[in-house]
């Protein structure tokens, strides 16, 4: 390399490293006029574009230089950290790997592929990179503080304390520890003590977004209600783009009956980090009641079961406006919903023939404007075959002595709020002296099937529910359905039966604050915990009202 291509090279170093990007790429490009097959050039442009938003400009100077030189290690660091920047890990993957094979042992090479690894959700082998990083170099709070975020994301909190305390002891300022160990405190509900970590990292940062929202969502789970939009408002002021906000916004705008911005700000789902993948976007995307009128409209079923159920109430009325309407949804569901909804029911992954365009089914309150008095409460919006009913009559042969109940304590584990929605079966004692009950629940864990062994009042019929109409065919033979917070209890609501709901102190959204009704479900009537993880008082009001609807012996 001439002595003036390497003058150049190292004032373009110092324009990049000062932010003069426009300087150090005109310095690049007169090198490059001097040497233009210098890859050390190349390189560095490929850097300089990057910082300056040029991404397919940037890759295809760093892809010349690993082309020519498969062995250059800095092209291949370059180009899996640029690759994961802008979040394409998979590629940044092959990168990540061709620069360990060059240099095993490199601290920061480990700790990006761990980053990638852990981006894509490949937590054992993430973890696997940063202990070797930390192995390298134990006084880096780097490594911990990866390491620490992938235990977190594994649920294995005990472990992630440890590593977010080491990250914090190495670096007493570190705002990403302080709120990461606040977040798992959040999880385990230690919810003053996440609180004092949120401020911690807000006083090391006050321009850190993530701390100031999820500050938010711990006062929300405290029920602090203006103070958690308070400070999902202070992270939106300091990085407008910061999407979690918006949707952590949302669940306490809707919990308040503030549907007006609610239902706009709960559509930041689809930006959120991990959001899942918006489906049919290459269709256009309806927004408003005049874009349907005399089109085929594709509904999508984007969320559980009981989403579902709950936002199925919508299609008749998008029907209404629309020409025809074509609802994709869980094929588990489609027997249920088939020839009740005014609307064509095709399951999930079957290609919806052509449409005019589509909408995800839990944006429709958006697209209607609803608000708390334009609910479409009217139920029974869906129905049991009778057939189905008479068959489950017979085969249940119900007393006409005592009430006949359905309970459900549990839902999906995997759902992120379960811990917060579910209790032991156990706790469902005080029912069991008043009524038959009946576990309507196809999924038991294991402390619940021992609870069921010991218990044989209680009759487990989860082993006998083919379907979805199975399950709407017995609730409809039933006197009442007793649930927490699962599809059983939307089932129940949506077929208009007796229903009560068994919600958490800090309830979700759809049970509102301070009501024994549910504005979505004329047919339920909420019980809530009296304070934070207490069960027992919700159950037990269920049960004293039971108790009072007793059957007289016939």
């Amino acid at each position: 390399m001439n002595m003036q291509v390497s003058s150049l090279l190292s004032q373009a170093v110092q324009g990049l490293n000062t932010g003069d990007l426009n300087g150090a790429e005109a310095l690049l490009n007169r090198a490059l006029l001097m040497a233009p097959g210098n890859l050390d050039v190349l390189n560095l442009l490929g850097v300089v574009l990057f910082q300056k938003g040029q991404l397919k400009e940037s890759l295809q100077f760093l892809q010349t230089v690993v082309h020519a030189d498969p062995g250059n290690l800095m092209a291949c660091y370059n180009m899996a950290n640029i690759l994961m920047r802008h979040g394409d890990h998979v590629r940044a993957l092959e990168f990540h790997e061709r620069a360990m094979r060059l240099k095993p042992n490199d601290y920061w090479i480990l700790m990006n592929y761990g980053i990638s690894l852990s981006r894509l959700r490949r937590f054992a082998q993430a973890m696997e990179s940063f202990r070797k990083a930390i192995d390298l170099d134990p006084s880096q709070a780097d490594g911990w503080q990866n390491l620490a975020t992938c235990l977190k994301d594994r649920k294995d909190y005990a472990a992630a304390l440890q590593a977010y305390d080491q990250a914090i002891q190495r670096r007493p300022g570190y705002a990403d520890a302080w709120s990461g160990k606040g977040s798992v405190l959040h999880s385990l509900s230690r919810y003053e003590e996440a609180l004092a970590h949120f401020d911690k990292a807000i006083q090391c940062n006050p321009g850190f977004a993530e701390a100031w929202s999820n500050k938010g969502a711990t006062l929300h789970d405290l029920m602090r209600y203006p103070e958690a939009l308070d400070c999902f408002d202070r992270a939106i002021q300091v990085q407008p783009d910061y999407y979690e906000s918006y949707w952590n916004k949302s669940l306490t705008q809707l919990l308040l009956g503030d549907f007006e911005h609610g239902w706009a700000d709960y559509r930041y789902r689809w930006k959120i980090q991990n959001a899942a993948p918006y489906r049919h976007a290459e269709l256009p995307r309806l927004e408003t009641l005049e874009q349907a009128r005399g089109k085929t409209i594709l509904v999508w079923a984007e969320q559980g079961f009981g989403d579902s159920l709950h936002f199925a109430r919508f299609l008749p009325q998008l029907a209404r406006h629309a020409a025809r309407v074509v609802f994709e949804v869980q094929a588990a569901l489609c027997p249920l919903f088939e020839g009740r909804l005014d609307c064509e029911v095709l399951p999930q992954g079957q290609p919806p023939g052509p449409v005019d365009c589509q909408v995800a089914l839990l944006d429709l309150p958006c697209v209607f404007q609803t608000r708390l008095e334009t609910i479409p409460a009217a139920s029974p919006y869906l129905r049991a075959s009778p057939q189905s009913i008479a068959d489950w009559k017979d085969r249940l042969g119900l007393s006409k002595a005592r009430l006949n109940i359905g309970i459900a304590c549990s839902g999906n584990a995997a759902q992120d709020n379960d811990h917060h929605r579910s209790m032991p079966l156990a706790l469902f004692q005080p029912l069991l002296d008043a009524a038959n009950c009946y576990l309507l629940q196809k999924d038991v864990r294991d402390a619940d099937r021992a609870y069921l062994e010991t218990h044989p009042e209680i009759r487990f019929l989860g082993d006998q529910l083919k379907s979805f109409e199975d399950t709407a065919a017995i609730v409809c033979c039933l006197d009442l359905v007793v649930s927490v917070d699962t599809s059983l209890a939307h089932l129940t609501g949506a077929l208009g039966q007796p229903l009560f709901v068994l919600v958490r102190w800090a309830p979700d959204w759809r049970y509102m604050l301070d009501r024994t009704d549910n504005p979505w479900y004329p047919s339920a009537r909420v019980f809530r915990q009296a304070s934070l993880g207490d069960w027992t008082s919700a159950v037990e009001g269920a049960a004293a009202v039971i108790n009072g609807l007793r059957r007289a012996p016939s």
